[in-house]
C-alpha cells in the first residue's frame, strides 16, 4: 500500500457519523418493575415504554412478544460490520443475548426480575452474516 492509498482511506468523502438519542434508563426500569415481565416487553414492544439505550445504540427492536417467544430484528447498517465486510459477531452475539433475556424477563411477576440470565453463549454457534443480509 502506498502513503497514497492510505491517505485516501481518511478522505473525508470516507467519513461517516451516527447520533444515538436515548431515554435515561433508571425512571423506565422503576416503571417496568410494577408490571410483568410480558407487560414490560409488550411496553417496549408497543412504544409505551421507551427501549433501553443499548438497543437504540446497536438499533435493534422486539418485533414480536407473545408468551415463549421474543423475536428481536435488527436492520444491518455500515456501522456494524466488522474490517471484512460482515456483520460484527459481536453485534450478532449481543442481540442472541438480549432475545434470550427478555424471553426470561417476560416470564417475570411483577416486581420481580431476574439479575442475569444464565447463557453460555459459544462463538461457534454464530455464523458470518453479511450485512446486505445474506448469511455467509
Amino acid at each position: 500500500m502506498t502513503s497514497n492509498d492510505q491517505l485516501d482511506l481518511f478522505s473525508p468523502a470516507g467519513r461517516r457519523e451516527r447520533v444515538v438519542e436515548w431515554q435515561v434508563p433508571a425512571p423506565v426500569a422503576k416503571v417496568a418493575m410494577g408490571l410483568s415481565g410480558m407487560d414490560a416487553m409488550l411496553g417496549i414492544r408497543d412504544g409505551r415504554l421507551p427501549p433501553p439505550p443499548f438497543a437504540k445504540l446497536i438499533g435493534f427492536v422486539m418485533a414480536v412478544v407473545e408468551p415463549g417467544r421474543i423475536v428481536m430484528e435488527l436492520e444491518p447498517r455500515e456501522d456494524l460490520e466488522n474490517t471484512i465486510g460482515l456483520l460484527h459477531g459481536a453485534t450478532a452475539a449481543a442481540l442472541l443475548d438480549t432475545g434470550v433475556c427478555d424471553l426470561d424477563q417476560a416470564g417475570a411477576r411483577a416486581g420481580l426480575r431476574h439479575p442475569r440470565s444464565e447463557n453460555d453463549l459459544p462463538a461457534s454457534a454464530l455464523g458470518p452474516v453479511r450485512a446486505d443480509r445474506r448469511r455467509g
